[in-house]
């Protein structure tokens, strides 16, 4: 569920009719008709070059498709982080500051929302950087830190794991949870089964041009690691939720808790408990 609404009732808000593209005589997108929820979070993989980058920048509207349409049922707010993020002349802060401001944010938030991310994904050090000094890793922080400032209606992100450190993977994949409990709509290209599994709820491939669902393993159980960082007067209320939620399989980790649970109760289970103030930690496959 997410926001107290079962899933199958939520709203397609993106359509592609007819979808083609063409680069010269090379066909790399055929006939794609497909419409995608509001909230939802989905995934496209598959081997280089099969077009997953091209659906991404033709959802986020940057590439015009030969045939075919893309509709909106409403304006959106889109972010895109590309896979190679192009460097420019201006240090990290002040494109990051320049975006910002683009996006409508007051200074005074704007600085602190970069302070504090750029702490979480511990790039503070390369914030004075000019950017074609920049690794390709520390450009991808700093697109996924760009993307994070507002919270968009719709957040496309072409592998943004490519080159990351593990700390930088966590962090990642805690805000995009995050996102997710908002009902930000998620579009992601990615080769990392682990994050798949962990910040999308449905993979499609892309063969002879056309979108095609993954197979579904049998059945996948993954631990779930949290902790609480809500407010202490409904620790106990939230306890007892995720004990409910989890089927009572609930035990102490760390500084924190642990539940198991199969794949399809993960997606369902997550929105609820990062709703109830639980911060994700991790998620494994068991």
């Amino acid at each position: 569920m997410r926001d107290g609404h079962p899933r199958e009732v939520l709203q397609a808000v993106i359509h592609l009719r007819q979808i083609s593209k063409n680069y010269g005589e090379k066909q790399v997108l055929r006939d794609i008709t497909h419409s995608f929820a509001a909230g939802s979070a989905t995934a496209f993989v598959g081997h280089n070059g099969c077009g997953k980058s091209t659906l991404l920048k033709v959802l986020a509207g940057l590439v015009t498709p030969t045939r075919g349409e893309v509709r909106h049922d409403r304006r959106l707010v889109i972010h895109y982080v590309p896979e190679r993020f192009p460097a420019t002349h201006l240090t990290a802060k002040q494109y990051l500051t320049h975006m910002g401001m683009i996006d409508g944010l007051p200074q005074d938030r704007l600085s602190e929302e970069i302070r504090k991310l750029a702490g979480e994904f511990h790039m503070e050090e390369h914030l004075r950087s000019k950017m074609t000094t920049l690794s390709k890793g520390t450009l991808q922080k700093v697109g996924v830190i760009q993307a994070l400032l507002v919270t968009p209606d719709v957040l496309l992100l072409d592998e943004p794991l490519s080159g990351q450190d593990a700390e930088a993977q966590r962090v990642f994949t805690e805000k995009v949870n995050e996102l997710r409990g908002r009902g930000v709509t998620l579009f992601m290209s990615c080769h990392e089964p682990e994050l798949v599994a962990a910040v999308t709820e449905k993979s499609y491939t892309i063969e002879g041009g056309q979108l095609l669902p993954c197979r579904e393993p049998a059945r996948e159980t993954y631990r779930i690691l949290l902790c609480w960082e809500g407010e202490s007067g409904a620790r106990q209320q939230a306890q007892a939720l995720l004990a409910e939620t989890a089927g009572g399989k609930i035990q102490p980790y760390g500084n924190g808790y642990q539940i198991i649970l199969p794949r399809e109760e993960c997606d369902r289970c997550l929105g609820m408990l990062l709703a109830q103030g639980w911060r994700l930690r991790g998620l494994h496959k068991v």
